[in-house]
This record gives C-alpha cells, sequence and structure tokens, in this order.
C-alpha cells in the first residue's frame, strides 16, 4: 500500500477501500484563534539572538563572532601600531587578517539565515585561512620558498576536494585531513614551536579547533545550546592572533605588544 507523507491514499484502488467517514450534521466546528504570523527583522532577530536570558541555538555562535571580529579587531591595530604601513610587511598581515574576516563573517552569514546556503563557502574560506596560516609560519621560520608553497597549496585544494565530495557523509577522517598540512608543518619544526610560547599557543588553538570541528564537540556528547561551531570561530581567531603578534613582537625583542602594554597599564599589572 503506498501512501504519501499525511497518510492519503495514492491510488485509485487505494482511494476505493478508504472507508468514507460519516459526519453527523450536528458536529460545531469551532474556529481557532488568530495567531499573529509577522516576520521579525533581521535585526531584531540578531538583539534576540544574542540575549542571554533566553538563549537560542544562534547564541553562543553570534557572541564567538563577535569576539572573534574583536580580536582580529585588535591584531590588525597591532600590526598598525607596529609596523606603520611599512611595505610589504604591514600589507601582508592585513591581508591575512582579511582572510579570517572574511571567513567568520561567511560563518556568520551562514548562521543568520539558517538555511546551510553557505556550506560550500565556509569550505573555501577555511582552505583560504589555512594556507595563509602556513604561509606566514613557512614565512617565520624562513622555509617560505616557492617549492613549499605550490606543494601546500596543491595539498590544501586536494584536501579541499574532499571535503566537497563528502561534504553529506558524517565522516570524521575528512574533517581531521583538513587540519592535515597545518599539523605536519607544526610536526617538521616541533622545536620552534616548543621554544616560542605564542606558537605554541597558536598551535594549541589550532589543535583545540580540530578537536571541536571533526568530533562535533561538545554537542554531540552535552544536549545544551549548540556551541561547536562558535568555539571553531573563536579558536581560529585566537590563534591567528598569537601568530601574527609572534612575529610582531619577535621584530623589536619584546615579550608584548604595545596594545597589550596598554592595557596591562590600564588593569595595573
Amino acid at each position: 500500500m503506498v501512501r504519501t507523507r499525511s497518510g492519503r491514499a495514492s491510488t485509485k484502488q487505494e482511494n476505493d477501500e478508504t472507508p468514507v467517514k460519516q459526519v453527523s450534521p450536528k458536529k460545531v466546528t469551532i474556529k481557532s484563534p488568530r495567531v499573529n504570523t509577522q516576520k521579525v527583522g533581521w535585526a531584531y532577530g540578531i538583539l534576540i539572538d544574542l540575549c542571554f536570558a533566553k538563549p537560542t541555538d544562534k547564541t553562543f555562535s553570534f557572541w564567538s563572532c563577535l569576539q572573534g571580529l574583536i580580536i582580529l579587531g585588535i591584531a590588525g591595530y597591532s600590526v598598525f601600531d607596529e609596523l606603520h604601513l611599512v611595505y610589504p610587511d604591514f600589507y601582508f598581515y592585513q591581508f591575512i587578517l582579511a582572510v579570517h574576516a572574511f571567513d567568520l563573517l561567511t560563518n556568520f552569514c551562514n548562521e543568520l539565515v539558517g538555511n546551510g546556503h553557505l556550506n560550500d563557502m565556509i569550505l573555501f574560506t577555511e582552505t583560504m585561512c589555512n594556507i595563509s596560516e602556513i604561509y606566514l609560519f613557512l614565512f617565520m621560520i624562513n622555509q617560505a620558498s616557492n617549492l613549499w608553497i605550490t606543494v601546500v597549496v596543491l595539498a590544501s585544494f586536494y584536501i579541499l576536494a574532499l571535503n566537497l565530495k563528502y561534504k553529506t557523509d558524517d565522516k570524521i577522517w575528512v574533517r581531521v585531513v583538513t587540519y592535515l598540512v597545518l599539523f605536519m608543518c607544526f610536526g617538521l619544526n616541533n622545536e620552534f614551536i616548543m621554544n616560542d610560547i605564542r606558537i605554541t599557543a597558536y598551535a594549541s588553538f589550532v589543535f583545540a579547533s580540530m578537536v571541536f570541528d571533526a568530533f562535533d564537540f561538545p554537542d554531540k556528547f552535552v544536549n545544551l545550546i549548540p556551541m561547536c561551531e562558535g568555539l571553531v570561530i573563536f579558536s581560529r581567531a585566537a590563534a591567528v592572533y598569537m601568530l601574527i603578534t609572534s612575529q610582531l613582537i619577535a621584530n623589536k625583542d619584546a615579550e608584548f605588544t604595545n596594545f597589550e602594554l596598554t592595557i596591562k597599564g590600564f588593569i595595573g599589572m
């Protein structure tokens, strides 16, 4: 017997078999009260989602996007404050931050609409973020040769093709492979990472981002509001901040950027 989702018969034979219900002439139909179906504007909807008192599925992600933008903004100001439009370092760092800001805003728009129409775009922006971070990391260890950059780009786009192929499948290994090139660079230069606390923090944030992303942590284990996407967004923003500021303070042989020294003085440290 073939039936539609509503349970209505879909063939003539079934229609003949279906008994006809007798409706009592004394049956009174009660009208349901009117429901206000007026749509809420997108700006007001964002304010609702940002409310801590009544969190929605987007609350944590929106706040993570906001915090991520603040972190990227501080990184951009630190680059300007330390380099003062020096070519090409200033433009190179700002380009990396612009790539990460575009990735963050793409995630925000995808969460805002809520229908996943930018899922493919996120895979592309994620790949660009990985390539930009790897290029800066290789530049810091004086290995940014044409050969290494070519290998990194080809490997990153091959991994992007894998993600596009299995985008509808819940395969953990595909998401782990997304961070493979980064971790290969970390493994080949582990001494450099361990000798710099900011680079160590950068690698730790990237590793945490991989755990949140690949294993859908903690949403898969804790039945609360969705937090996985927000944690990935925040971790990647904090990671690129550590990576760029590590190079900024290395240029002047200091422990903190000027902005961080200002904050320390403001809080009395």
